[in-house]
């Protein structure tokens, strides 16, 4: 007779964790990094940036001036951009934006030039597709 173990999910602990991260997220407790956007500043975790995303890796654990002083100072792009963008490093949510006269097709065109500056490809993907069907 073959031993079987009982099936435990993960997701109750999964979705725990995402809700810790979001909490540290918008309380900025324990923060160790600055991320500063115009101006806009979030107070984040270099572990969680860096563990999620491969540009705040590169810039938060290289010889850049950005690991040395823990502070990121991203130009390229407005805060509401930075702010959906982190939102989905800390809880893997895909970001929508809910701005009046903003389609969801230059929703989408903003997240994939977003996410592909960022180097985070699976949200690149899935910037592409959409309620309305897929945009490839």
């Amino acid at each position: 007779m073959a031993d079987t173990k009982p099936v435990v999910s993960l997701k109750p602990r999964l979705s725990r964790f995402v809700a810790v991260d979001e909490m540290l997220m918008i309380s900025g407790r324990l923060a160790d990094v600055e991320v500063k956007c115009r101006d806009r500043t979030w107070k984040l975790h270099r572990l969680i940036l860096a563990t999620r995303c491969p540009w705040f890796d590169k810039a938060l654990n290289g010889e850049f001036k950005e690991a040395r002083k823990g502070v990121v100072t991203i130009e390229e792009f407005y805060p509401e951009d930075i702010d959906l963008l982190i939102q989905y490093i800390y809880t893997g949510v895909f970001p929508t934006d809910n701005s009046p006269g903003n389609s969801t097709f230059d929703h989408a065109i903003s997240m994939y030039v977003l996410c592909d500056h960022f180097l985070l490809s699976e949200l690149c993907e899935d910037s592409l597709v959409c309620p309305e069907g897929v945009f490839y």
